[in-house]
């Protein structure tokens, strides 16, 4: 309830900028795909930047920093940054996301071979609102983090500023109570997988 009074609170403060969706039922637990269905209907800028509840930005600098990077360089669609992850319990950082050691570009085929480890963290991410709009096959099957990573950064590979823009996502075991073996058990969870997988192959067959 304390957080519905504070959005509500904020929302009335900056209208222009804040601008949350109620519901009365939890739509993600139904399945709703929120950022196709709700978010990306109502998102009019010429970027786009993820954030969600257990993430926050602590430097006012972080936009406009991928804004410059990705004006300047126009045959990418996405700019990424160091990100650290933090126990909320403990207040301790668990690591430090930072494949490189210095600015440059991430090529795509890192993610592609990543086998599912974050090379960087999500709501580091900063990309081109196309990437949504334009979405390929195997995002339609699988709309996982790592087939967003590796959509984005098929044109050209991902800019990587070599700066921790004080960004932090807060590890909070309450965000995913299902462990993770039961779900990957499931069969329809792998079907899903296999034919992403099969179609992230067919797709990117035609760039390499």
């Amino acid at each position: 309830m304390i957080y519905g009074k504070a959005i509500k609170l904020n929302e009335r403060m900056y209208p222009e900028i804040i601008k949350p969706i109620y519901q009365e039922e939890n739509q993600y637990s139904k399945g709703v795909k929120i950022v196709k269905e709700f978010q990306m209907p109502r998102a009019n800028g010429k970027y786009i930047a993820l954030c969600e509840g257990d993430d926050y930005w602590t430097s006012s600098e972080k936009l406009q920093k991928q804004y410059d990077i990705l004006e300047k360089y126009t045959c990418l669609d996405v700019c990424s940054h160091i990100s650290t992850v933090i126990d909320d319990k403990s207040g301790k950082i668990v690591k430090t996301t930072c494949p490189l050691q210095r600015d440059g570009i991430i090529p795509v085929e890192w993610f592609i071979n990543a086998h599912g480890e974050r090379v960087v963290e999500t709501a580091s991410l900063f990309f081109r609102r196309r990437i949504y709009e334009e979405s390929p096959p195997f995002r339609n099957i699988l709309t996982m983090d790592t087939t967003l990573r590796i959509w984005a950064a098929l044109r050209g590979g991902m800019y990587f500023i070599n700066e921790n823009i004080f960004y932090f996502l807060f590890y909070l075991q309450s965000v995913f109570p299902i462990p993770l073996l039961p779900v990957l058990k499931n069969f329809c969870f792998f079907e899903s997988i296999l034919l992403s997988v099969s179609l992230i192959c067919k797709f990117l067959s035609n760039f390499f």
